[in-house]
Formats: structure tokens, C-alpha cells, sequence
């Protein structure tokens, strides 16, 4: 089996670089942030800086890691609709070569690990690794540069997450002090011991553009899976264009459907009636019936009642528009 390393050597970085955005889109917030720089002075920026990551990482002389004989592999999760996703794992090669059932042997991710060990892991050669080699390259950028690129801000959030860790064996010895501790979504210990659980989150009125919903502007995503739900709550605007999709929809659409997570949606007052009642099969989801948009991205119809992560969603969809004298009618 080759290391990541090698594999990242082979692999044309401009190919590397196109994946990499495509899964994690530059957001409008990113490039605000630099008003002296026309869009195409910061996209070429953001491109040498990639460039320079990716040469970076090939010259680096990795060191073998003593606590883990890490092997990278690609797998299918399942959603509780059945649809299948792919996700990388992680696994101690030890661990599974004594495993007397490999579907237990644990796995772990790369943010918290140092890249001079991360890179002498090994890249499996299974039939569905190799076929989603991009895939798997881009999931192990994204997690090893987690905290910076060069890691710079790695050792500050290995302190916290040990004091996290410290905080829940306290808690654990001490059960009085969960009453006296106020654990919120921003502080540094819900942060790393989130509950895992299948987790519900509601955007809305996203008119078609998923930026929102990238892993920049929506981290959390980065430990979800297929069971995980994203309820948008109206003006979903993903099926916009008059008669048929166009290449910037299907674009979207496929983008969206590749996430980790599920996308559902209730239409509201700005959506192409007229294709999402006509044009997508009707399914049953969680109890209810659906369109199915793509392989994971339903649109919830009106009247129904969906059984989501144990909680009941009636679907009242719609909206008065406020802006019809300069709205489309036909939609």
C-alpha cells in the first residue's frame, strides 16, 4: 500500500486543487474580508497558497507514528432512508488484522494529529478507496489542515480539547458539578464532546445558493453522516430554471446531494411550483411523502407529517409574497 504522501506526490495538484473547492466552495464572507483584492487577484491567491500546502506536504519527511499504523480507506454509510454515502475512515492496521469483527474496530480522524505522522499513513487498496482516491485526498486535506494549514493553532486545540476532556472526567466523578456548569454550543468542551446522536440543524431561504451549507460557513458538518438532517425552511430555490435544469443547477444540486448530511426542504414563496410538483418522483420519507430531488435531497410535501429523529414535522409550506407585482406569477 502507498502512504498518503505518495499518493498526493502522483496525483496532479491542479486536479487536487479543482476537488478541494468543489467539495469546500469559497464563500461571498471570505472574499469580503479582503476588499483590496479584486475576485480574480484572491482566487489567484488562494490557489498559489494551495499550491504551496500541497508542496509542502510532498517535501516533508514523515515520521512513523507510534500509537497508530493508520490505514485510509473510503466506505458506504447508510441513511435511515437507505441511500447510500461514502465518508473516509481511519483505522489502526493492528486493530483490524486481530479484529474478530472488523465492523467494530474503531476509527479515528486526522485533525488532531501531526502532519509529519499523518502523511506516513497508508491508502488502502481496496476497490472503492481506489475508485474515490480524489475523494479520500480531498477529505484528508480538509481534516489535516483543520487547524491551519501549516497546523499552527493544532497545539492550542489539543490544550482544549484536554481540558475538555479533563472537565468530563471531573463531571463524571463528581455528578453534582452537570448541574452547576452551563455547557453551551460556543464553549471550547461542547465543541469536541458533541453529542452523538443523530443531529437536526434549520436553515432557510437559501434561492438556490448553498454557500451557506459549505464546510467553511457550516463546520459541524464535518462530524455528520447520512443520518444527520438538514430541514431548510422554505425558498430552497435549487429547482429554479423555467423548463429543465441548467448546468449551474445540476452543478448545485449534485454539489448539495454529495454533502455528508441529508438535505430536506418546505418550499416557500420562491420556488418553481410547477417542476418540483411535476417533474420528481413521489417517495415515502420517514413516514410521510416526498419528492425526491436527488439521492439525498427530498422536498417535504405540503400536508404531511414526517417522523424525523424521534420528533413530528407537519409540512405547511408556502408564503405570501410580498413581492409579487415584480415576482415571477408562473412560479
Amino acid at each position: 500500500m502507498k502512504t498518503i504522501q505518495q499518493v498526493l506526490r502522483e496525483t496532479d495538484h491542479f486536479s487536487i486543487e479543482r476537488a478541494y473547492f468543489d467539495s469546500y466552495p469559497i464563500t461571498i464572507a471570505e472574499i469580503t474580508r479582503h476588499e483590496d483584492m479584486t475576485i480574480k487577484e484572491f482566487k489567484t491567491a488562494v490557489s498559489e497558497r494551495f499550491q504551496t500546502f500541497l508542496d509542502t506536504l510532498c517535501s516533508i519527511e514523515t515520521t512513523e507514528d507510534p500509537d497508530l499504523r493508520g490505514v485510509l480507506f473510503v466506505y458506504k454509510d447508510i441513511g435511515n432512508d437507505g441511500t447510500a454515502g461514502k465518508s473516509m475512515g481511519l483505522v489502526d492496521l493492528n486493530k483490524l488484522l486481530d479484529a474478530d469483527d472488523v465492523s467494530k474496530v474503531e476509527c479515528y480522524g486526522c485533525e488532531f494529529i501531526e502532519r509529519e505522522r499523518a502523511l506516513g499513513y497508508r491508502v488502502a487498496d481496496t476497490r472503492l478507496t481506489q475508485e474515490n482516491l480524489l475523494d479520500l485526498v480531498v477529505s484528508f486535506l480538509y481534516e489535516i489542515s483543520f487547524f491551519g494549514f501549516d497546523q499552527e493553532h493544532l497545539e492550542q486545540e489539543i490544550a482544549k480539547l484536554d481540558e475538555a476532556l479533563e472537565q468530563s472526567l471531573e463531571m463524571e466523578r463528581n455528578p453534582s458539578l452537570r448541574k452547576n456548569r452551563l455547557l453551551s454550543e460556543g464553549s471550547s468542551f461542547w465543541r469536541y464532546l458533541r453529542p452523538q446522536q443523530p443531529q437536526l440543524c434549520r436553515p432557510g431561504d437559501c434561492h438556490g445558493e448553498f454557500n451557506k451549507l459549505s464546510s467553511a460557513a457550516f463546520p459541524e458538518q464535518r462530524n455528520m453522516t447520512k443520518n444527520d438532517v438538514v430541514i431548510i425552511c422554505g425558498d430552497f430555490g435549487g429547482v429554479w430554471d423555467t423548463d429543465s435544469k441548467s448546468s449551474y443547477e445540476d452543478y448545485w444540486l449534485g454539489w448539495l446531494d454529495e454533502k455528508p448530511f441529508t438535505t430536506v426542504f418546505v418550499d416557500g414563496n420562491h420556488e418553481n411550483f410547477h417542476r418540483l410538483n411535476s417533474e420528481f418522483e413521489t417517495v415515502e420519507f420517514c413516514g410521510g411523502k416526498a419528492h425526491r430531488i436527488r439521492s439525498s435531497i427530498y422536498h417535504l410535501m405540503r400536508g404531511e407529517i414526517f417522523k424525523i429523529e424521534g420528533r413530528s414535522f407537519f409540512a405547511f409550506g408556502g408564503a405570501s409574497s410580498h413581492d409579487i407585482k415584480d415576482g415571477i406569477l408562473s412560479r
